[in-house]
């Protein structure tokens, strides 16, 4: 089962625009913090907790794929952006909190629209 993940995945890399599998990312945040909200609300601290740290484990790789070479300016507010997100969903852990939630959602939403569109 791994191993089939592992391909796919793979094979994804191969055949997918870096900038679509980014978007790719964004939405699987978006997804797994409107599931973790869900949990929130239904008192499921353990599905959240879950979902929470896949969440940031997507944001950590995205930052430690930042290439300061040639990325430069863009890389470092980049970086910072992420290490912002990863705070707030980190806090999320201590509070619960839905609203918290939300706006990070409208966040992710902004920056998933963001490199939609330099894929188009």
């Amino acid at each position: 089962m791994v191993q089939k993940k592992y391909q796919a995945y793979m094979s994804a890399t191969q055949t997918v625009a870096k900038t679509k599998q980014i978007v790719m990312l964004y939405d699987g945040m978006i997804r797994m913090m409107r599931q973790a909200k869900e949990a929130i609300a239904e008192k499921r601290i353990e599905d959240r907790y879950h979902l929470l740290i896949k969440v940031s484990d997507i944001i950590n790789g995205l930052q430690c794929a930042l290439d300061f070479e040639t990325g430069g300016n863009i890389a470092r507010i980049l970086y910072n952006y992420y290490s912002s997100m990863d705070s707030r969903v980190f806090a999320i852990h201590r509070t619960n909190s839905i609203e918290a939630c939300d706006e990070i959602i409208s966040d992710l939403k902004q920056m998933r629209d963001v490199w939609h569109e330099i894929d188009s």
